[in-house]
């Protein structure tokens, strides 16, 4: 399987190029929720992708029977209505709408939105990289800081706001979080990696950015050296506060070259910045665990993945891919309010790529096994219990209600 790595407008997928369907535009099943069904093979081994849609998520699988076929690795969301789908053969975002059947259809009364003068052979919609702010506003982020508004009602492009001096010697790539739409205020991360090297290399240092939505203008940019590597998905609690944390390829340095541990950062409701005085480190709540990918469960809690480091006789010997692709992660609960963290009981060692999907009001939790080739849900419910849910034939980064 292809490692994930970024386009210049891409997300934390590889998006590849291959050949796409044009047809099915009404075979996509019952709506209101669409999956975007990454399917790899010897075939397509930068994947194809299957957008298909059920009726409830309470279905034991979902397939890609009657899915709309695109080449390489689509993306997709849902705001105000309308189902955005990022290609991933060429750089263009399109538009679904539900037909009086509750199925799926191209909006044709809008042309397809097109990134091509960006010189990008893809782009992602997905919430990894992409910020919706109003039903007239929408961010998203390139690799090298640059953001791109678009308008999500007719479907062109806005204003392109660059983020300066954003190259550090020594690194590779520029990464960024995912956005915090708050008011009209956007929140991002940026920080710096290198991949080509072992363990994976990634900046102490982190850039904290704040722009106004009203104007396109970057607002500050503030440095931050207490967690690092925090491109994990952000997230916005009931009560208004920001939440910050890494993704997982960062673990391997702090296990084997002596790098930061992880950790997460919060912003207060009705603030430009970051709280001084929280910065809670996952080994110190879970007994010694690194941790990664702190997302919301709803009411006060949240969860995330620890590594069990002790399934490796010798942590230097394994490569950065190999420690934090294996199934040695945990799921956790965090409690926001008190700080206690516990494993979740009845899931199991999983691997790291643990995704999270909030639908009406309910949590769900995929994860797929080492190949990618099949991929297990899990309800997570509020009294901390956790039931089978649905399974699918591939690997998933987006299950959303459409309306």
């Amino acid at each position: 399987m292809s490692k994930w790595v970024n386009w210049i407008l891409g997300g934390l997928a590889l998006a590849g190029l291959g050949c796409s369907s044009d047809t099915n535009d009404n075979e996509l099943g019952t709506g209101p929720y669409a999956m975007a069904i990454i399917v790899f093979s010897p075939g397509a081994p930068q994947g194809t992708t299957y957008l298909t849609s059920v009726a409830s998520p309470d279905v034991p699988t979902i397939d890609t029977k009657q899915g709309r076929e695109f080449g390489g690795q689509a993306n997709i969301a849902a705001y105000n209505g309308y189902l955005y789908v990022s290609r991933g053969d060429r750089p263009e975002i399109e538009r679904y709408i539900l037909d009086a059947n509750q199925r799926l259809q191209l909006d044709t009364s809008v042309p397809a939105l097109s990134f091509a003068n960006f010189g990008v052979q893809a782009v992602s919609v997905d919430v990894t990289v992409n910020t919706f702010i109003s039903p007239t506003k929408a961010y998203i982020i390139g690799t090298d800081g640059t953001q791109v508004a678009w308008n999500p009602s007719t479907m062109q492009l806005g204003a392109v706001i660059s983020t300066p001096n954003l190259k550090r010697e020594g690194f590779l790539d520029v990464k960024a979080s995912s956005g915090i739409a708050r008011g009209n205020r956007l929140y991002r991360f940026f920080y710096w990696s290198n991949l080509l090297v072992q363990p994976y290399n990634f900046s102490d240092e982190q850039l904290f950015a704040v722009y106004d939505t009203d104007t396109d203008k970057l607002l500050s940019i503030t440095s931050e050296t207490r967690c690092p590597a925090l491109g994990g998905l952000a997230f916005t609690d009931g009560g208004g506060t920001a939440y910050f944390s890494n993704w997982f390829y960062n673990v391997p340095g702090t296990l084997q070259n002596g790098k930061p541990p992880s950790c997460m950062l919060r912003l207060p409701p009705n603030s430009d910045t970051l709280d001084p005085n929280w910065a809670p480190k996952f080994r110190d709540l879970t007994g010694g665990h690194e941790g990664a990918q702190l997302s919301y469960a709803g009411g006060r809690t949240a969860i995330f993945a620890a590594l069990h480091e002790e399934a490796f006789p010798d942590i230097k010997t394994p490569s950065a891919f190999q420690l934090v692709s294996g199934a040695n992660w945990e799921s956790w609960s965090y409690n926001l309010d008190t700080g206690e963290a516990k494993p979740i009981a009845g899931i199991g060692r999983l691997g790291a790529q643990q995704t999270t999907f909030r639908l009406d009001g309910r949590t769900f939790l995929l994860t797929p096994n080492k190949e990618f080739t099949q991929s297990k849900g899990y309800e997570i419910k509020a009294d901390g219990t956790v039931a089978p849910a649905f399974s699918i034939a591939g690997f998933s980064r987006a299950f959303v209600k459409v309306k």
